[in-house]
């Protein structure tokens, strides 16, 4: 799809089901996460994403935090740590405001491979594994 369908959908990728459509949003965490959100990037990005039916915001790159629950080597210039206890809240109003889901790969070579099995999983005819007995 164009560039421009990406704009639309406030995504970085779309992948096709069948009968639906996916936003991913790909953010580097937590730099390019959190510095998106800071300037006003990300929150722009969130009606646009409304216009699939299924959200993904991918978090790429695994945080280290700290036994008190901060993010290390992170200063995010507010005047305190930024804690897991934040990220917790943020992705929670992210699913409840917004519908849309958060998931993490370890890195660019995850995320690859994360849009190859999104892809595959897209393209099914059914989605009702967890719900069925064997």
């Amino acid at each position: 799809m164009p560039s421009s369908w990406a704009w639309w959908y406030g995504a970085d990728f779309l992948v096709a089901g069948k009968g639906f459509l996916v936003a991913v949003q790909r953010k580097q965490f937590p730099g390019d996460f959190l510095a998106s959100v800071a300037d006003g990037r990300f929150p722009v990005l969130l009606p646009r994403m409304l216009n699939a039916e299924f959200r993904i915001l991918l978090l790429e790159g695994r945080p280290r935090w700290s036994t008190t629950g901060a993010l290390l080597n992170f200063d995010w210039g507010r005047g305190k740590d930024f804690t897991r206890s934040h990220l917790r809240a943020m992705l929670w109003s992210l699913h409840w405001v917004w519908g849309v889901t958060a998931m993490w790969t370890d890195d660019r070579a995850d995320t690859l491979d994360f849009l190859r099995d999104l892809r595959r999983w897209a393209e099914k005819d059914r989605h009702e594994a967890l719900g069925v007995r064997p």
